[in-house]
């Protein structure tokens, strides 16, 4: 039998402290820009929300990758990369995309999970 994504937790560790993760009965989030997105990242309440309504591998990916955002705020790391506006946000949508990706990946391969189950 194969083996099944785990639940989502409700708390994650970050560099800066803990992070609550909330998930919310919607497709989607109005993200700052107008943009509409599966998950975001409230740094000065230190909460992940995601949407709930999306298969297990795009949840634990979404999560992945808000949970990047706040590895690079609790690190400092936002505060090195170059450019201003729309490239410095899209340099910051890129790496925590990346990061995300090889976390899901990775935990695929360790774990046995079919990455295509969809509950």
């Amino acid at each position: 039998m194969p083996r099944r994504w785990p639940p989502i937790p409700r708390k994650l560790d970050g560099l800066a402290g803990p992070i609550t993760v909330k998930v919310r009965r919607v497709e989607s989030f109005a993200a700052s820009d107008g943009d509409h997105c599966w998950g975001l990242y409230k740094p000065e309440r230190r909460e992940i929300h995601l949407a709930t309504k999306l298969p297990p591998a795009i949840r634990w990916h979404t999560l992945a990758h808000e949970w990047a955002h706040v590895w690079l705020l609790d690190s400092g790391v936002v505060n090195v990369i170059r450019g201003d506006g729309a490239d410095r946000d899209q340099a910051i949508e890129l790496i925590c995309d990346s990061l995300a990706s090889a976390f899901v990946r990775s935990f695929v391969r360790v774990s046995g999970i079919n990455p295509w189950e969809s509950a």
